[in-house]
C-alpha cells in the first residue's frame, strides 16, 4: 500500500469527516493491504469500532489543541505499532490546533516515522499553517447539497481516459470544457473529484498514488475557480496536469 502519510480531510459535516478518517484508518490496517477496507478482518473491525490500539483520535479538551498534546502524540509515535501495520493519528477539528501545536506537528510531518499516518479533519483548512498544508494531500468531501448532482457524461469519459492513461482523450475532453460557464465547470470539477475518490477505493497502490495526486490537483483548481481564476486558465492547467 502506498498512500500519503498525511491527509487533510475537509468538506462535508464534522461527522462525515470523522467517519471518512476512520474508514481511511481502517484501510491502512486492513489485512488485504490493497488500500481499501474489507470491513471484516480484525484490523478493520477494531478500527471501525474505535478500539484499535494503533489508532488515536485527538480532539480539543477545551477551546484548542495545545502543544503538550502534540508532544504526547510524538512521543507515542516513537513506539512501533503494537498490533496493526501502522499507527494512525486522527486530529478531529484540526483547525483548533493552536500555533505552537501546529509548529510541533509540522516537525513531525517534515520527518514522519515510516509507521505513522496523520489524518487532519477540518472544515477550515486555511486555519492550518501553509507549511502544514504543504505536507498533506487533501481530500474534499461533498456537501449535502452537492451529493444529489447527476454526473455529467463527459466527466465519466474523462475518468475512464485517466484510468487508461489516454492523454490525448484527456486533453480533448478537458479543453472542450473551456466553453462552460463558471458554475458548470465548478460542478464538473466536483463530480470529477467525487469520481476519483470512488476509484481510489478499489485502485491498486501505484494507481492509487497517481489518483491521489490528480485528485489533489483537481481540488486545488476548483478552489482557484472559486477565487475567480479564469475558466480557460483552469482547463489549461488541468489538461497540463493530466499529461504530466
Amino acid at each position: 500500500m502506498n498512500a500519503p502519510h498525511a491527509l487533510i480531510i475537509t468538506g462535508g459535516t464534522r461527522e462525515a469527516r470523522r467517519a471518512f478518517a476512520v474508514r481511511e484508518a481502517a484501510a491502512r490496517q486492513c489485512a488485504r493491504r490493497d488500500g481499501t477496507s474489507c470491513g471484516v478482518c480484525a484490523g478493520c473491525r477494531k478500527t471501525l469500532e474505535g478500539t484499535h490500539p494503533d489508532m488515536d483520535i485527538v480532539a480539543a479538551a477545551g477551546r484548542e489543541i495545545v502543544v503538550d498534546t502534540v508532544r504526547a502524540v510524538k512521543a507515542a509515535l516513537s513506539l512501533l505499532p503494537g498490533e496493526g501495520f501502522c499507527r494512525v493519528v486522527i486530529f478531529d477539528e484540526a483547525d483548533t490546533l493552536n500555533p505552537h501545536a501546529q509548529n510541533a506537528l509540522l516537525a513531525v510531518l517534515e520527518e514522519p516515522p515510516s509507521h505513522a499516518a496523520f489524518l487532519l479533519c477540518t472544515a477550515v483548512p486555511e486555519a492550518l499553517l501553509l507549511t502544514v498544508r504543504s505536507r498533506c494531500a487533501v481530500v474534499r468531501l461533498p456537501h449535502a447539497e452537492e451529493t444529489a448532482e447527476e454526473p455529467d457524461e463527459s466527466v465519466a469519459s474523462l475518468v475512464a481516459a485517466i484510468a487508461q492513461k489516454d492523454e490525448w482523450a484527456c486533453c480533448q475532453i478537458v479543453l472542450s470544457w473551456e466553453k462552460c460557464k463558471r458554475e458548470e465547470l465548478e460542478k464538473r470539477l466536483f463530480q470529477l473529484s467525487a469520481a476519483l475518490r470512488t476509484r481510489l477505493e478499489t485502485a491498486d497502490p501505484l494507481t492509487g498514488k497517481r489518483f491521489y495526486c490528480i485528485l489533489d490537483g483537481v481540488c486545488a483548481l476548483r478552489d482557484s475557480l472559486r477565487r475567480n481564476a479564469g475558466v480557460g486558465h483552469v482547463c489549461g492547467a488541468l489538461a497540463c496536469q493530466l499529461v504530466n
